[in-house]
């Protein structure tokens, strides 16, 4: 499993390796005892999908491709998501899901799993999501590749939001 802190960039370097804005107009979420398949070395992970890649992800208007390792941004074709502003604009922020990716809420507790990331999404399927610290949402990749996004802060300010992040293999 490679572990990667990553931001995928905005307005400025130095913003991004801060990242982004100073206005966070909500707290950071602990890090809870949500379940991650793979994520935890076990005995049963042996028999578990393997991990791609786990860390954090700041995502802003620029697509953040979490296919590579640790995610990129990407500039016109492909990537996976962008955070933009909701609607209205100042009071959300949107993870916006691109081409033929889509994503889908979970519950705070409940084990997530590439099956169930694929299953979730093809009864609840979204193109867009709000975002707010706290929330939890699976996408399936442009490669076809399950990951769970758990959302620690967002900043309205600055139209994006911080997750970890955990990348599933095929």
């Amino acid at each position: 499993m490679i572990t990667a802190v990553v931001a995928v960039f905005g307005t400025s370097p130095f913003e991004d390796a801060l990242g982004g804005g100073s206005d966070q107009r909500h707290a950071p979420v602990e890090s809870g005892n949500d379940e991650v398949e793979g994520a935890r070395p076990s005995p049963a992970s042996q028999t578990s999908p393997e991990v791609r890649w786990s860390g954090e992800l700041v995502a802003v208007m620029k697509r953040a491709d979490l296919d590579t390792v640790p995610a990129s941004r990407t500039y016109g074709e492909g990537g996976d998501l962008h955070a933009s502003w909701g609607r209205p604009k100042g009071s959300t922020v949107t993870a916006y899901f691109m081409h033929d990716v889509q994503g889908a809420e979970f519950e705070r507790g409940v084990r997530v799993t590439p099956k169930s990331c694929e299953e979730r999404i093809s009864t609840h399927g979204a193109d867009s999501i709000d975002v707010e610290a706290g929330v939890r949402f699976c996408v399936l990749t442009n490669a076809g590749r399950a990951a769970i996004l758990d959302v620690r802060s967002v900043n309205l300010a600055a139209d994006e939001f911080t997750a970890q992040v955990t990348v599933w293999e095929k």
